[in-house]
C-alpha cells in the first residue's frame, strides 16, 4: 500500500516535475509538481522533527485558500498524520467544539483570525499556531517553515489502504458538523471515479471555486487532477468578475461550484463578454440547480451539468455521462443527477429494505470502496448511517427506465399533508421555473386540520414577478396537498457557507 500512497505526490513529481501543478492566482505565484513535493517534505520534516508529530496525530487548517493545504495534504502521505479542514466563517465556540473532538496538535490559522490564537490555545491541546498569508507579530508564519532545510533526512511512515487520512466535516445545515473520516482508500477511489467517468485528463485545468474546507474543493477535482498531472488553479478568495477572470484567462476545462456561485456569475455585468470557450463543462454540486441560471448557461453553449454526491459517499457519485449527452439532452434533463459513476453501486429501497421499481421513490443509498470509515468518536450515529455496508443518505430518489435518478428531497423534510407524503424539493423546482423566482424554499408548518402543510419563502426580481401570477400558476399545475398555503417574499433565504438551506434558521426565522 506504501507504494500507492506515495503515487499521490511521488509519481508526478517524477513523471512531470517541471509541469506547473498549482497556480495561486491571488499571488501570481506557480508550484510545479517537483516543487510541490519539495514543499511537502519539508513541511513534514516540520511536523515530525520539530512538532514530534507522529502517524494518527492531527493537524488543521483554518483559513482561506492556500498553497499550504496541498502542501499539508502530501505531507501528510508522507507521515501518516491526519489532516481536518475548519470553516474560517465559524464562531470561536463553534471551532473548538471541532477541535475537542479531533484533538489537533497544530493549527495553520488565517491572518485574519489572529486575535483567536489566545483563546485557541488557553481551551485546546494545541502545541503551535502556524499563521498563513499575512504575517503577524510574535506568530510564526509559513513563510519561515518553508525557507527552512529539514535538519535530517525524512523518513516517510508507510500508511494502508484503512488509514485514515482526513477528517472532512458535514454541511451541518441542522446542527453541528459531524467529522466524516475519509481513508486512503476511500480517496484513492474517489479519484478513480472521477477520474475515469468524466474522462479528467493530464490536459484538464480546473478552477477551485469551491474553499478547501469542504469535501468539494478537494475531492472532486482537487486531489483527482493532481493525480493525473493537471493544473488547479486556487485564489485565495471568491468573486464573480474574479471568477469570470480566470476561466478566461487560464483556460479553465473543468469546475465544480454551488447554486449560488454560478447565479451570481450570470448576473455578473462580464458574463455575456466572458470566454468561455476553454470550457468542457461545470458542475452544480451541494444544492440542486437553478432552472433559470443554467438556461443562461446553455444560451452561451456552456455545458452545465447537475451532479450529486455527499461527503461519506465520495463526494460525487451520480453524474450525467457528458461524453454521450449532448447539450441539449443535458439540458432537457437539468433536474436529474444524472446515472451512478464508476465504482458506485447505488439502490433504492423502500422502508422495509425491498428495491424499488423504475419510477417509484424511496431512499438513496450506495456501497462501493470510495464509502467514508464511519464518524469519528459517534459510533451511534455511524450505525444509523453506514448499515450493512450500505450507507443510507436520508434521500428520497427515484430512477426511471432509463436509468437517470431524479433526487425528490429529504426524508427528514418529507411532508405528511393530510396523510399524503409530498416532497419540497418537488414543488422548488416546479416553482423556480415561474419568471421572476429566483431562489426559494419549501417547508412544512404545523397544520390543526392537515397536520402540515406546505410554506414557500422566495426572493424575487421584482421588475418581472407578479404573486397573482404565481398563485394562479400554482393552482392550475400543483394537487392540493403540494400547494403552499403561504408564500412569503424575503430578502434572502438562509444558507450555510457551501450554499445549502440551513433549515434551523428558516424555521426558526419562519415558521
Amino acid at each position: 500500500m506504501r507504494d500507492v500512497c506515495k503515487d499521490f505526490n511521488f509519481f508526478q513529481s517524477q513523471w512531470a516535475g517541471d509541469k506547473i501543478a498549482i497556480k495561486d492566482y491571488s499571488y501570481n505565484k506557480s508550484y510545479t509538481y517537483k516543487e510541490l513535493y519539495e514543499r511537502a517534505e519539508k513541511l513534514a520534516g516540520f511536523l515530525v522533527y520539530d512538532m514530534g508529530l507522529k502517524k494518527g496525530d492531527c493537524i488543521a487548517f483554518c483559513s482561506r485558500n492556500s498553497i499550504a493545504y496541498f502542501d499539508a495534504f502530501f505531507a501528510c502521505t508522507l507521515t501518516g498524520i491526519i489532516l481536518t479542514t475548519y470553516n474560517h466563517m465559524y464562531k470561536s465556540s463553534e471551532m473548538l467544539e471541532l477541535m475537542h473532538n479531533e484533538n489537533p496538535k497544530v493549527l495553520f490559522l488565517d491572518s485574519d483570525l489572529a486575535d483567536r490564537i489566545d483563546f485557541y490555545q488557553r481551551n485546546t491541546h494545541i502545541k503551535q499556531v502556524v499563521i498563513l498569508h499575512d504575517k503577524i507579530e510574535d506568530e510564526l508564519h509559513y513563510s519561515s517553515i518553508m525557507s527552512k532545510k529539514n535538519k535530517k533526512l525524512l523518513e516517510h511512515t508507510p500508511v494502508q489502504y484503512e488509514d485514515i487520512l482526513m477528517y472532512i466535516h458535514t454541511g451541518g445545515t441542522t446542527g453541528i458538523p459531524k467529522a466524516a473520516m475519509l481513508s486512503y482508500r476511500s480517496i484513492i477511489a474517489n479519484a478513480v471515479s472521477e477520474s475515469v467517468s468524466f474522462g479528467l485528463n493530464h490536459d484538464d485545468i480546473a478552477y477551485l471555486f469551491l474553499p478547501l474546507f469542504h469535501t468539494g474543493g478537494w475531492n472532486v477535482f482537487g486531489i483527482p487532477t493532481l493525480l493525473l498531472g493537471g493544473r488547479l488553479i486556487i485564489s485565495k478568495t471568491f468573486s464573480p468578475q474574479l471568477a469570470l477572470q480566470v476561466i478566461e484567462e487560464e483556460k479553465v476545462t473543468v469546475g465544480v461550484a454551488v447554486p449560488t456561485v454560478f447565479r451570481l456569475l450570470t448576473e455578473h455585468e462580464k458574463f455575456e463578454e466572458t470566454d468561455f470557450s476553454s470550457v468542457r463543462w461545470l458542475i452544480v454540486g451541494a444544492a440542486p440547480p437553478d432552472y433559470e441560471v443554467s438556461k443562461k448557461f446553455s444560451k452561451r453553449g456552456i455545458v452545465i451539468t447537475n451532479a450529486y454526491g455527499m461527503t461519506e459517499v465520495g463526494p460525487n457519485n451520480i453524474a450525467p455521462p457528458v461524453h454521450v449527452m449532448s447539450h441539449e439532452e443535458i439540458f432537457k434533463r437539468w433536474d436529474s443527477v444524472g446515472k451512478p459513476m464508476c465504482l458506485n453501486d447505488v439502490k433504492i429501497i423502500r422502508e422495509d429494505g425491498s428495491r424499488v421499481e423504475a419510477d417509484e421513490i424511496g431512499e438513496l443509498c450506495f456501497r462501493g470502496p470510495q464509502l467514508f470509515s464511519g464518524y469519528l468518536n459517534r459510533p451511534s450515529e455511524t450505525k444509523d448511517v453506514l448499515i450493512d455496508g450500505w450507507v443510507h443518505t436520508g434521500d428520497i430518489a427515484r430512477q426511471d427506465a432509463e436509468g437517470f435518478i431524479y433526487v425528490e428531497g429529504r426524508i427528514k423534510n418529507m411532508m405528511i399533508v393530510g396523510g399524503e407524503n409530498v416532497f419540497p424539493l418537488e414543488i422548488e423546482n416546479f416553482i423556480l421555473r415561474f419568471p421572476g423566482v429566483k431562489d426559494i424554499c419549501v417547508f412544512g408548518t404545523k397544520n390543526r386540520k392537515w397536520g402540515e402543510v406546505p410554506k414557500a419563502i422566495i426572493t424575487v426580481n421584482e421588475e418581472n414577478f407578479n404573486m397573482e401570477q404565481l398563485k394562479k400558476y400554482i393552482n392550475d399545475n400543483l394537487a392540493g396537498v403540494k400547494r403552499p398555503k403561504t408564500i412569503q417574499v424575503v430578502h434572502k433565504i438562509p444558507k450555510n457557507s457551501l450554499g445549502k438551506v440551513d433549515y434551523r434558521t428558516v424555521h426558526e426565522m419562519y415558521d
